[in-house]
């Protein structure tokens, strides 16, 4: 796979790995609606050091307590040697079990990413991917640490794969507004590249 897919797939894999929602009784992200707006700082090996990419996204419980759903969209600007930018929409389901003090979720996702770069490069692919992990609630703070897998549909199975090891804190200022910072590690499979991200954002329950 080349590396302007690679760039693009991992930066998708940013935008479907990390909503989850939350109900009414829980300082939890897990089953009730909110917006989100978010802002990440993206360094991509010997290619970017510093890019960025805005994103937001809306979460909507489908099924009270266990199963919510969702969309996201960003835009990166990407910044060294190999410059330019990628879009990325997502949508994505979730699936949780509360259980005391902890609530494991399985998450789904389908991904359109594209991108122009410099030197006439460009590419426009589509995605799929699994992320599970954990949300623990401590107060009106949560932390959520996961793990998330993605490939294309352009290979066969494992040529575009994606790894992603993320963990989130989010602190709730009010009953229905908070802040969130994350950090992430994307490894591209046969790739050398390796991508970190530093999340920043706010959302709304509504």
């Amino acid at each position: 796979m080349n590396l302007t897919k690679k760039i693009t797939l991992a930066l998708g894999l940013l935008t479907a790995s990390t909503s989850f929602a939350q109900d009414k009784t829980s300082n939890g992200l897990l089953g009730q609606r909110f917006a989100e707006f978010n802002f990440s700082f993206i360094e991509i090996d010997s290619i970017s050091k510093l890019s960025y990419e805005p994103g937001v996204r809306v979460n909507l419980p489908l099924i009270a307590n266990s199963v919510d759903v969702g969309a996201t969209y960003d835009y990166a600007r990407i910044r060294g040697p190999i410059s330019g930018h990628a879009n990325s929409l997502s949508t994505y389901a979730v699936g949780y079990m509360a259980l005391e003090g902890v609530k494991p979720f399985l998450a789904a996702s389908l991904s359109h990413s594209w991108s122009s770069m410099a030197f006439g490069l460009s590419d426009n692919s589509y995605s799929w991917g699994l992320t599970g992990g954990f949300e623990i609630p401590v107060g009106p703070l949560t932390l959520i640490p996961s793990l998330g897998y993605s490939d294309d549909f352009d290979n066969g199975f494992g040529d575009g794969d994606l790894w992603t090891y993320r963990v989130e804190a989010n602190y709730w200022l009010t009953p229905r507004n908070s802040v969130f910072a994350a950090i992430a590690k994307v490894d591209a499979h046969r790739n050398p590249i390796n991508v970190w991200t530093y999340d920043v954002g706010v959302r709304f329950r509504f």
